[in-house]
């Protein structure tokens, strides 16, 4: 079976995956309280582009221009941080608490459309999360480029395209361990307190203060750029990406930083998928 047909069949024509969006998307609320809530979010947003678009247009200064991208593109990278647990821990733990899980247990699904279905949905109103942002920030960075593109600090074409592949892989690696979670553990509020815990609590906070530890330990402050855990901690990924020239060797260890969230996405994947049957009947 080809690349292509495989994720045709497991992703793109995926019943799990229409039936997640079609259930998210789908607001129950009465038509008043939905118009409510789109307008709360335009407005929200509208006023977000108001001022951002008055204060560049207001200014002629590259590297105000470059200022406000990043502060836009961290403000995004934060709520993915505070928001993808709470979307994906419950993916599976509340088909077990809705007692629907045996049910797709034994539908004629596989277990690769089962989870990457489910996954799938999820990446996708995530990322509903970056279209919402992504018109300002392109604004903020095309208002750099044109004022002065070889100026210091200028955001290149490369930076713009490596920014947003580092939150992609976040939303996947973040997405998949909440998953992962979610399938191994029998309630939602556990599953959510465990994601919370390992993206706030281990990734970001405890990398930082293991490696500072060792800092100390060693009196070597390289230990803190050069330790394999900060590889691994999402603000630093994000402080490497953002300012390249800030950190020696900061290219380098993003890129060891995207590739091991890839492999560990994969590898919680396959985990599932190859023990599918026999960890999702003993749930």
């Amino acid at each position: 079976m080809s690349a292509r047909t495989f994720l045709a069949r497991e992703i793109f024509d995926n019943p799990v995956l229409r039936k997640e969006l079609f259930m998210r998307l789908r607001l129950r609320q009465s038509t008043q309280v939905r118009s409510g809530i789109l307008l709360a979010i335009l407005l929200l947003m509208g006023t977000f582009y108001y001022f951002v678009v008055k204060f560049l247009l207001g200014e002629n200064n590259a590297e105000i221009g470059a200022t406000t991208w990043k502060a836009i593109i961290g403000l995004q990278f934060t709520l993915l941080c505070l928001i993808t647990p709470a979307v994906t821990a419950n993916a599976i733990t509340q088909e077990k608490e809705q007692q629907t899980w045996e049910m797709l247990l034994y539908t004629s699904l596989t277990a690769g459309e089962i989870i990457l279905g489910k996954l799938a949905a999820r990446i996708a109103l995530l990322c509903l999360l970056l279209v919402l942002f992504f018109p300002i920030s392109l604004f903020a960075w095309l208002h750099s480029l044109i004022l002065a593109p070889n100026a210091a600090g200028a955001v290149s074409v490369g930076q713009f395209a490596a920014t947003y592949l580092v939150m992609l892989l976040s939303i996947l690696f973040f997405a998949t361990s909440g998953l992962f979670l979610s399938f191994y553990l029998k309630r939602t509020l556990y599953a959510i307190m465990g994601a919370y815990t390992f993206v706030i609590g281990f990734l970001m906070i405890g990398t930082a203060l293991v490696t500072f530890i060792l800092a100390g330990l060693f009196t070597n402050e390289r230990v803190f750029d050069n330790c394999p855990l900060m590889w691994i901690n999402p603000v630093m990924m994000m402080s490497e990406v953002l300012n390249p020239d800030g950190l020696p060797n900061a290219k380098m260890f993003l890129v060891f930083g995207m590739l091991s969230y890839l492999l560990l996405s994969l590898l919680m994947l396959w985990r599932m998928i190859y023990g599918f049957r026999r960890f999702a009947m003993e749930a």
